[in-house]
């Protein structure tokens, strides 16, 4: 049986050590992702940002919020979606697409969770 709070979880997880990543390492991060080496803050500021989103995610796990679960599904799948208009519009950084599929993916499997442990019509919770 698939867990849609595990999915979450895991997901959280996922987005911690993506922003751990770009807060510590950001010019490792950057040259794995085609992007020049910076001295600039932003790739910094981008991690913290992931690195509290992350939180909230798991937060919402452990607390088994079902309507962030919901939520979480369609803002993925637009974050890959945006993350695709960027790509195709700023053509050498199609490594994005990588982290873009781990949100897709992760979307993809909350709600397949969501759809197995929904309620069947007709039983009494």
């Amino acid at each position: 049986m698939l867990n849609p709070a595990r999915s979450i979880l895991i997901f959280g997880f996922y987005v911690i050590g993506l922003g751990l990543s770009l807060f510590f390492t950001p010019n490792v991060a950057a040259a794995l992702l085609g992007f020049p080496a910076t001295v600039e803050i932003w790739a910094n500021a981008l991690g913290a940002l992931a690195i509290a989103l992350g939180l909230y995610y798991v937060k919402a796990a452990r607390d088994h919020n079902v309507e962030l679960f919901r939520t979480s599904v369609w803002v993925r799948t637009l974050f890959f979606a945006l993350f695709g208009i960027a790509i195709l519009t700023h053509p050498g950084y199609n490594a994005l697409l990588v982290i873009a599929a781990g949100d897709l993916l992760g979307a993809v499997w909350t709600w397949l969770a969501l759809r197995q442990s929904a309620p069947k019509p007709g039983t009494i919770l």
